[in-house]
């Protein structure tokens, strides 16, 4: 697989450092948009500027204090806390890039994800890639997964979601090249019929 040059992009989210190393793998969505859920941040900035006009702005621009005054406040209050969870939810994701030295997590702190900065976790912190399945009456989903240590010491799982033309196979394939001892064989058997067709190699 040819590695992307490290760069940064001023529409898409900005890549990390150089000694993370090459790029393996990245959304085609983070090259052109600093956010994957644009219309969902809007809405939380709104919704956050709406709840800073009904708690603190229209009561005291009337004289008194009345009923409407704290049911205002009541009700702004709920609308900050909506917005506020809308605004975490947005600004928190981040791209699933894979780079020589490692993977970046596809959540992070607010204030970090604000600044759009992605934090790295080492192929040394990985215990596991596996695809999941997930079964009901009606339909199995199947889920990439990522298991590995936090820097706290304690186990995470991590699911990987794809957007249009990204595909989990690219994932699968980078990592069953990079870290294939960590390469589950849940994963090689999603691999194997594709790489017959290819002709290409996966190591086991």
């Amino acid at each position: 697989m040819v590695a992307m040059r490290q760069a940064r992009s001023s529409k898409g989210v900005a890549r990390g450092p150089a000694e993370w190393g090459e790029v393996l793998f990245e959304p085609t969505w983070a090259k052109s948009r600093r956010f994957y859920d644009r219309g969902n941040l809007w809405m939380s900035i709104c919704l956050l500027a709406m709840a800073v006009a009904m708690v603190f702005f229209l009561p005291i621009s009337v004289p008194g204090f009345n009923a409407v005054d704290l049911m205002m406040i009541g009700i702004g209050t709920v609308v900050l806390l909506m917005g506020y969870s809308m605004l975490k939810q947005a600004a928190t994701m981040m791209p699933f890039r894979i780079y020589s030295r490692g993977f970046t997590s596809v959540k992070v702190r607010l204030v970090q994800g604000l600044q759009r900065r992605e934090e790295l976790v080492g192929f040394d912190r990985l215990k596991t890639v596996r695809v999941k399945a997930f079964e009901s009456p009606s339909y199995t989903l199947s889920v990439l997964q990522l298991v590995y240590v936090d820097e706290e010491g304690n186990e995470q799982v991590m699911n990987l979601d794809f957007e249009d033309p990204d595909t989990p196979l690219d994932v699968m394939m980078t990592f069953s090249t990079m870290v294939p001892e960590k390469t589950d064989k849940s994963v090689l058997s999603c691999l194997l019929p594709v790489v017959k067709e290819s002709g290409s190699e996966v190591t086991q």
